[in-house]
């Protein structure tokens, strides 16, 4: 892909990582310590799928900046979301990368299991376009 980092954003929500506390709806029916293992897995396909994309990379929080994680912050930089309910959280996301000077933004979830680099890589493409 022929982006410049400075031209396009992708932009990772993700929740801290607690047992009890992520994939709640799939815990009652699997437990708090099967759904947090399922969870860490699924992170772990997100950072496979970004960590090579050439565009800025922003993890944002759900409650707290974790420093020693598995977003790498050489690759990741991390913040924290701001605001009431989501649609609130994601739009404040939005328009700090606008207002950082970024054209081109694509927010995500950090637990889609069928989200694949070249999703994202042609995403980015037709922003562009």
């Amino acid at each position: 892909m022929s982006l410049k980092p400075t031209e396009a954003l992708l932009i990772i929500f993700t929740r801290n990582p607690e047992p009890g506390k992520v994939k709640t709806r799939l815990a009652k029916d699997v437990g708090n310590i099967t759904a947090f293992k399922i969870y860490n897995f699924l992170l772990k396909h997100t950072v496979s799928v970004t960590k090579n994309l050439t565009v800025r990379k922003e993890v944002y929080y759900s409650e707290a900046i974790a420093q020693n994680d598995i977003w790498d912050h050489e690759i990741y930089a991390k913040k924290l979301q701001q605001g009431e309910g989501l649609g609130k959280r994601m739009k404040n996301a939005f328009e700090e990368g606008f207002r950082n000077g970024y054209k081109n933004i694509i927010i995500i979830g950090s637990d889609l299991y069928d989200l694949q680099r070249e999703d994202l890589e042609k995403a980015f493409q037709l922003l562009r376009e």
